[in-house]
Formats: C-alpha cells, structure tokens, sequence
C-alpha cells in the first residue's frame, strides 16, 4: 500500500469520526430542545388556565356580593337620596372590591346616588351606556365590556350590574359596581404579573377588544388584526391553545389562549421564546465543548497515524530544511525504496545536478534586464527568483524556494487564465510573450506588473525551460487609475459623475433586454437645499451631500451604483430589481434620511429629508427615457408635499 493511500485511508477514517461526533451533537441538542419546549407547553397552558380559572373564581365572586347586597337594598327609599347615599356609604367592604364605586340609578338611567359621592353628577342619563341597555333588555344581572369612565380620569373599567324589581315585577332601579382595569384589583393586576423578564399576560372580548395589556394604550382598542396572529384567531373561534407563535407586534414567542366560563372573553399570555431558550444555552455548549473533545481527540489520533506513516519522510525534510549548509556530495539524499518517495528522491537529486547551470541562466537574465527576473525548469518543475522578484511577492527571504503554483495562487483569479493563456501560447508555438497582471504579496499589497518570458531549448530544439523579466508598474497603473476615477466620478461625493450615469445605464438597459432581468432606477432630490446653502453657506451644504451620499452608499449591493446626477440631485441604479421591491428599498432610504440628522462640523445639527422617484425598465426603453421617468417621480413627490416616494 502507497503512502497516498495510507494518508488517504487515516484522513477518510478521520472525516467519518468527526461528522458522526457532529451529527450525534446536533440530534442530541434538538431533542432537548424539542423535549425541553414540549414540557414548557404543557406547564405553561397549566399556569394560564390556573389565572383563567381564578379570574373566573373572582368575577363570580364579585359579581354574586353585589346580587347579595342588592337584595336588601332600601326600595322604599328610591325618591329619598339621602338614605340612599347613607346606605351606600356604608357598603364599605363592597367599595373595596369596586374600586371605580357603587351607584344606584333609576329605571331610566338616570344616576341616583354613587359611592364615593362626587358633586354634580346625580340625575345624569346614562342610559346611552351599553351595560344599561343590556340589562334593561335582559332583566339579568350583566357583566359589561370595557367602556370609558365618566369620572374625571376617564379610565377604562367594566360595570357589574343588578336590576332591582318591585312586587310587580317591574324595573325601579339598577344597583351597580365598576371595576378600573388600571387600578390595583384583580383586573387591573393582570397584565402586571410578569412571565419571565418581558412576558405578560392580557385579557381580550370575543370581538377582538383588549380588556387589559401592559401597553394600557391598547385596551378597549381592537388590536389584533385577524389573520396576524394565528392562535388568537384560534381562541376568538373558542378554541383553546399553547404554542409557539408569533404575536401581531411581531414578538416570537410562546403563547396560551384559555376562554373564561363567565364571561365571553379570552385570557391570553406570551412568554418570550429566546427566554425559553435560554436554560438550553448552557447544555448546547457542554454538548459541544464535548464535541469538540471529541473532535481533538480525534485529529491527534489521526496525526499519530500520519506520522507513522510519513515518519520515513521525515529524514528526508530534515535534509532539506539543511540544504543551504550543504556543499558538494552532501546535498544528494539517499534512499533505497520503490515508493513516491524514492521518486521523489531521483527528482531532488536531479535538481542538484542542474543547479549550477539555474544559476547562469539566471545571472544572465539580469544582465539583460536590470529588473525582477526568474527561470523555470521544465524537467524538474523548479522556479528560480532573483532577489527583485522577491522584493515585489513581499520580501520573502532568498531562502524561500518558490514554485510556479505558488506564483500562480499569488495572481487574483479573474487575472490568471489570461496569464496561463500566455504561458502555454508561448510554450507551445516557441515564441516569446508578454502579459500585465496583478499580484498580491506576502503582506496582502496589490501590485501591477509587467512580465515578459522567452522559452529555452536543447541542441535538439526541444522545450526545457522559460527565462523572463518582471517589471513593477504599480505606481504607472495608479496614476492612470486615478486618472480615470477623476473623468468618471464627482469630485465632492465620489459618486458616479452624470456622464459615466448615462454610459451605465444603458448598459444595464441592455443586458436587461438580453437576459430579460429587471432594473430599476432611483432618482432622488434633497427637500430644501437651497435653502440650506442660503442659511449656513455652500461648505455646509457640501458637507450634507457628502454625509447623504456616504449614508445611502452603505445601504446599497455590491452591483447597485450611485451617481450624482446635478447639484443635489442623484440617481441611484438597482439591476435585477422590480418596481416593488426598489420602491421598499427607496422607502428604506428615505426613512433612513429622515429619522437620522447631519452633523455639521460647526456643531450645527440638521434634518434632511428626500423626495424620490422610482422607475422600472420596460422593453426596448433607452436609458435616458428611464431616468427621465424616475426624474418625473421626483417632481410628482415634490408635488405630495416632499419627503416620500413615488413609484412611476
């Protein structure tokens, strides 16, 4: 068996170690994790039915002591306010369970007496209210859905009602208690219980009005679109329910739905997921921190077995890594065997033999180039630098060995198949060749060059090698590079310039005919900035397009480019992007613009905002007809009111 195939098998042996380790790891973190949320379900629908059940237990509550205390109401003394108000006052324990008071009103609604008196509000008609239309229509005691108090805070509450009947049968009155849902009582307590840090409960009527939320913004408004949030729409069909769900705010989390047995209404709770997540952190981490041991265990058991394998290379690196003090017969290996090594062996010696004769060509070379030179030997594969050549790959010691793939890796990818090209050309045909192309060194420089190369030949006129020059154009080819920067972009935001805006976009319009691929163009201008330069002077105004344009160039793709099309107005091109979604990105920019401010160096703050335009390309447009299109948005935006966006 080779040595290859030795090295082969232990690394193979290794790879199936490590993806079984890896994948044992991630089913055994998912099945805590899917056990784990699965029982925090099941206690968690508990925990909400167990608050159902006790709001349940405490309506009813509530609601039977008043029906209690109703009964010995003094109905003989209806006419008589003052008894009724004494009585009422005396209701003390009652007063503590309604904490929004007691009142007494007449058959038609008109108040009576309340607890605590307040002045000036006997004889008002609330017969507009729903809590009294509902009783009066039913002749049962009602509990009501939420309703703005007429008390001086106006808060949010529910009304318990009691109808009181004569001998007759007949209405005579209503004995009523409220409940304020942000007072400190059974309801309004609700959505203060914390579930965890950010988790809450809330209570909902079966028409989607919030009863009580932390957000008290929220009650009595019906904030839950349907359609929004799944297992709400769940609960308002009666069906309850826990699981993970997203809310109507957009909050990932687990969420419970239980329908209270008295009343028509949900009790709902939402308990962060990431905060459910968060015990399992710690057991995902000892999972892969063994894992990981695993892992390393693994790769020193592989090492072991590769340098068993290899140990008979060792010598032989040994050898190398000391050839520099080797002089005469010392620099030839000795190895007796019928493997890659002992080919390996004849080819090292083979190149000693011919180093003598690297060298002259060498020296040679920079006599007739006085630049970076190099030799190649085509029987043993080596490449020869001079110290030039070193300089430009980065000052790598003349002790470093270089080898053409090496060179090769050193030449970004886009520029190496034109250099191949010129190699294998001229190896081919026997002719010299020339090539520019870039190069990025041992310390990450890029650098531009120049090479030239001629082929060697035997007495026979056979291929043996490649001599060549290198040549260190960098500073030429920047020169010419800023050069061209300065004739195809604006000065003052480095944007794209207007000429270069019009050469591209027809260029985009026409690989959008060819390749039938969207684009679109965004063309936007700064509301007010006359009015800006006029205030704080033209430095200021440069200092605002320089800041918008360095905002809206961090928002933008790799392939989107950004011009200034005139003073402040610019143009913004997005290939492969329909009508809606540059219309959302323009709508992102302009947000981004108008919530943020310009610093201006004198310590002067200012808010910008932007009109814009968007337009699609359609077939056969030329490029300034849809620029023009998106200019035309602009204008319709400036006519809007400004600082919004209007797609064409």
């Amino acid at each position: 068996m080779t040595y290859k195939t030795r090295g082969t098998i232990a690394l193979q042996l290794g790879t199936v170690f490590i993806v079984i380790f890896v994948l044992l790891g991630h089913f055994t973190t998912s099945f805590l994790y899917e056990s784990y949320l699965k029982r925090f379900k099941v206690d968690f629908f508990n925990l909400v039915s167990n608050y159902a059940s006790n709001i349940n237990g405490k309506l009813l509550s509530a609601h039977r002591t008043l029906i209690s205390v109703a009964e010995v109401l003094p109905g003989q003394s209806l006419s008589d306010s003052a008894i009724l108000q004494e009585w009422l006052d005396d209701r003390r324990g009652l007063l503590s369970t309604f904490d929004n008071g007691l009142f007494i009103f007449d058959a038609q609604g008109s108040l009576i007496v309340e607890s605590p008196f307040k002045p000036k509000r006997r004889g008002r008609d609330y017969s507009f209210r729903q809590y009294y239309q509902e009783t009066v229509q039913s002749g049962k005691p009602i509990i009501s859905d939420p309703y703005a108090s007429s008390q001086k805070d106006n808060h949010p509450s529910i009304m318990m009602t009691v109808p009181i009947f004569n001998e007759e049968n007949d209405l005579i009155a209503l004995f009523c208690g409220s409940l304020d849902l942000l007072d400190n009582n059974f309801l309004g307590d609700l959505p203060k219980q914390k579930l965890g840090r950010d988790g809450y409960f809330f209570l909902a009527s079966m028409d989607r009005e919030i009863i009580a939320h932390p957000d008290v913004t929220r009650i009595m408004k019906k904030d839950f679109p349907v359609g929004v949030n799944p297992l709400f729409d769940l609960a308002m069909k009666g069906i309850d329910s826990c699981d993970e769900n997203v809310n109507s705010k957009g909050l990932q989390a687990v969420s419970a739905f239980k329908k209270l047995s008295i009343k028509d209404w949900v009790l709902g709770a939402n308990y962060p997921l990431d905060e459910i997540q968060e015990p399992l952190i710690d057991s995902r981490r000892l999972i892969w921190l063994f894992m990981g041991g695993a892992f390393c265990i693994v790769l020193l058991f592989t090492l072991y077995a590769l340098r068993a394998i290899f140990n008979p290379l060792f010598s032989f690196t040994h050898h190398l890594e000391t050839l520099a003090s080797k002089t005469g017969e010392d620099r030839f290996f000795t190895y007796r065997g019928r493997d890659e090594l002992s080919i390996m062996t004849k080819t090292f010696n083979s190149m000693i033999k011919n180093l003598d004769e690297t060298h002259h060509g060498l020296n040679h070379a920079q006599k007739m180039a006085h630049l970076g030179s190099w030799r190649w030997n085509l029987k043993n594969n080596e490449l020869e630098w001079s110290d030039e050549v070193f300089r430009m790959m980065g000052d790598l010691p003349n002790s470093y060995r270089p080898t053409l793939e090496y060179f090769i890796d050193k030449i970004p990818p886009e520029d190496r198949d034109e250099v191949n090209e010129a190699i294998q050309v001229s190896m081919d045909q026997l002719r010299p060749y020339e090539v520019e192309h870039r190069i990025i060194d041992s310390q990450g420089q890029l650098k531009y060059v120049r090479e030239q190369g001629e082929v060697c030949t035997d007495e026979d006129g056979n291929l043996v090698g490649m001599v060549g020059t290198v040549l260190d154009i960098t500073t030429m080819v920047l020169l010419q590079q800023k050069l061209e920067r300065l004739a195809t972009t604006d000065e003052l935001t480095g944007a794209v310039n207007r000429r270069q805006l019009f050469i591209y976009t027809d260029q985009f319009c026409q690989l959008a005919k060819r390749y039938k691929k969207a684009l679109s163009v965004i063309f936007y201008d700064l509301d007010h900035f006359k009015a800006v330069n006029d205030t704080y002077g033209h430095a200021a105004g440069d200092e605002v397009l320089r800041q918008i344009t360095t905002r809206i160039q961090s928002m933008l793709r790799d392939t989107d480019i950004l011009a200034r099309y005139g003073g402040e107005e610019f143009c913004i091109l997005v290939p492969e992007t329909d009508g809606d979604h540059a219309y959302l990105f323009a709508e992102r920019i302009r947000q981004r613009i108008s919530e943020s401010s310009v610093n201006l160096s004198s310590g002067e703050s200012l808010q910008v905002t932007v009109s814009m335009g968007v337009a699609t390309y359609q077939e056969d447009e030329q490029g300034s007809s849809l620029i023009d299109r998106a200019d035309q948005g602009v204008y319709e935006a400036k006519r809007r009111g400004r600082n919004c966006v209007v797609k064409m």
